[in-house]
């Protein structure tokens, strides 16, 4: 399914579609997206591939055996496997009218448990629409009722069988589809490194990745800690230097590898391969961790700027972080600036902020590389992908004024 913005808060359909190659965007019901990884690389390729070319009700979808060959860069033989794996789990229907399948929506009831094959042709049906359960004589209906009595579906006020609200992930269509200049798609990428828990991660990274709120995932799930050191001060300005410190990751963005076991240091038993996972996804280009000056560490502070140290991020944020380094390099004593470079290191990146801004912190926020062109991506384009931040003018302001005075 292609698209042109994200639908409203809380809605299923995504807007209308366009039919230009890599344009637009598609939304995956990430649990069953995890669940078809857990299956092996092959049939989480195909899922993926099934929802690019689903329709407005992310449900439907005309793609078969020859659009996972073609786009998963399977054999004739893996792909029909692959459809026959996901039919089997339950994550999609035999090709019914007109050769439409139907993809199995596991976060509408996947709090619930494990569903029968039966039930889950009964919540496909109530997902399609077209054909609501309303007679106690209908030969779904005491499945559907079965459903509601656990909890995985609701009936409403005029007795229509409804299910609860879809936890859906948006993924562009290039991911699917491939670039101009790329030999091979980011799929197929993912495909050739044959690790199938990677797929689960880079899914979760998906998920929880909120750009317009938090420029990427909340640090409050997986951060890369940058340590501040006060350097000098100019005025109400103080001068910050950070040293890039260690990773840190939480149990909900740490799924496959995270064992909730811990060793005799404390750490996660499966915190290595975690890393090991988080750096192949880095190093072959599916997620960014780009430095970010924010209020504080804590949960509810907000990301003021990017700074793109270490050429990390787009364009705009490499250009923010040279400026705003410079700009505070010049307000600082030369004697400071080389105290601070021999007691933290040579690497230190400095920033001016205004001396009332006490809990201030530098974190590298992860964000996906493929991103989707929603109306979440357009506001965070607007709001944190400006060549200068209010901040950086305030700093600037406060120099002139400086320079005018001595």
């Amino acid at each position: 399914m292609n698209s042109a913005s994200e639908p409203d808060k809380g809605a299923i359909q995504a807007p209308a579609s366009t039919s230009e190659p890599g344009q637009g965007f598609f939304a995956v019901d990430p649990i069953s997206a995890e669940c078809a990884f857990q299956r092996g690389m092959n049939a989480g390729i195909a899922y993926l591939v099934l929802a690019r070319f689903s329709q407005r009700d992310n449900v439907i979808t005309g793609a078969g055996a020859q659009a996972v060959r073609k786009y998963g860069g399977m054999s004739q033989y893996r792909s029909q496997r692959a459809i026959l794996d996901l039919e089997h789990t339950g994550l999609l229907s035999p090709v019914g009218q007109a050769y439409r399948r139907s993809l199995t929506m596991l976060s509408e009831v996947a709090h619930q448990g494990k569903i029968t094959d039966r039930q889950a042709e009964v919540i496909r049906r109530v997902a399609n629409g077209t054909d609501p359960i309303h007679r106690s004589r209908d030969p779904d209906y005491a499945i559907a009722m079965s459903l509601v009595a656990k909890g995985a579906m609701f009936r409403s006020a005029v007795g229509r069988f409804c299910l609860p609200e879809r936890i859906l992930t948006w993924l562009p269509n290039c991911f699917v589809d491939g670039l101009d200049n790329e030999y091979e798609s980011p799929l197929m990428r993912l495909r050739h490194l044959s690790d199938p828990c990677l797929g689960i991660l880079l899914v979760n990274v998906y998920r929880h990745t909120d750009l317009a709120e938090n420029c990427g995932i909340h640090w409050n799930k997986y951060r890369q800690k940058w340590t501040r050191h006060t350097v000098g001060q100019q005025g109400k300005f103080t001068v910050y230097g950070f040293t890039k410190g260690q990773q840190t990751v939480w149990p909900i963005m740490g799924k496959p590898f995270l064992t909730g076991e811990r060793g005799d240091d404390d750490r996660d038993l499966g915190a290595d391969d975690f890393f090991d996972a988080w750096e192949l996804l880095d190093d072959t280009g599916f997620i960014e961790t780009v430095p970010h000056i924010v209020e504080s560490d804590g949960a509810e502070a907000m990301p003021l700027f990017p700074y793109g140290a270490y050429g990390r991020g787009t364009e705009i944020e490499q250009g923010l972080a040279e400026n705003l380094h410079a700009i505070a390099r010049q307000m600082v004593t030369d004697g400071q600036y080389k105290h601070a470079c021999k007691s933290v290191g040579k690497d230190v990146r400095l920033c001016a902020l205004p001396s009332h801004y006490r809990q201030v912190q530098m974190i590298g926020i992860a964000r996906p590389v493929f991103r989707a062109h929603t109306q979440n991506t357009a506001a965070w384009v607007a709001n944190f992908q400006k060549p200068q931040p209010d901040i950086s003018a305030m700093i600037m302001d406060q120099q002139r004024a400086h320079m005018h005075s001595a």
